[in-house]
């Protein structure tokens, strides 16, 4: 049994308004033996001035096909459903609401991670970031590294051939204690890597050791402190966690 606990917060480094992240997760409870959560990151220039729009969209497609086995999923396939059902959505605002840059205002990044009870498959396109904590602790990065995306450069959905850039991987979900979904925003809020898989295998301790509820009554708040002292960036995070009450 998987659970999701998730928070999302504007960030306060940047002078335009509104949180450019989405966040979303199905079942809508977050509680089942098989789970998809998603996040997106609007690029949030002025020149992508409907990028919070393109985030809530792309979670919204990422969250649409129903919930199938992890195992026999095709990544690439469910990547390609995806882009194709964002396109449509965007598509039909710009025919409501008509734009000259078409959909390069709705740029924005996508993660997405279904887990059941034998496999988490993942699906990267831009700089968001996932990492696994096992039973000892040992915090990983599944999803290999695009040399890319450096300082504010990210693969988008909007750019050149979005499911070529797009990165994959499938792991064993025996032995996960806990996946850690977010956004670059977190991520760039620690000093370097250590200290972000740290942030990672605390929060699997305190769940071990203080229950779930005080994550969810926390979370936002934790985000808030460590964007705050961090990044300044829109900061969230996703918790994926097995089999805890």
């Amino acid at each position: 049994m998987w659970k999701i606990v998730a928070a999302s917060v504007a960030g306060t480094g940047h002078d335009r308004a509104g949180n450019q992240d989405a966040v979303g997760f199905v079942p809508d409870d977050g509680v089942g033996e098989l789970v998809r959560v998603a996040v997106a990151d609007g690029h949030g220039a002025a020149m992508y001035e409907r990028s919070a729009r393109g985030a809530r969209m792309a979670v919204e497609a990422a969250l649409a096909d129903p919930l199938g086995s992890a195992a026999d999923a095709s990544l690439q396939g469910m990547m390609r459903g995806a882009l194709l059902r964002w396109e449509e959505a965007v598509d039909a605002d710009l025919r409501a609401n008509p734009h000259e840059m078409e959909r390069d205002v709705y740029g924005t990044t996508l993660l997405v991670v279904s887990a059941d009870a034998t496999t988490v498959a993942c699906a990267q396109l831009g700089d968001c970031q996932v990492l696994t904590v096992d039973g000892a602790g040992k915090v990983t990065s599944p999803i290999p590294d695009d040399p890319r995306l450096t300082g504010n450069l990210t693969t988008s959905l909007t750019g050149a051939y979005p499911i070529g850039n797009t990165r994959y991987a499938r792991l064993a979900a025996d032995g996960i204690r806990l996946l850690l979904v977010c956004t670059d925003g977190y991520e760039n809020s620690f000093a370097d890597q250590r200290s972000f898989f740290q942030a990672a295998s605390d929060f699997a301790d305190i769940i071990d050791r203080h229950g779930l509820g005080v994550v969810r009554k926390e979370l936002r708040g934790w985000l808030v402190e460590t964007m705050s002292g961090g990044s300044g960036d829109d900061t969230t995070v996703a918790l994926v966690i097995k089999g805890h009450d």
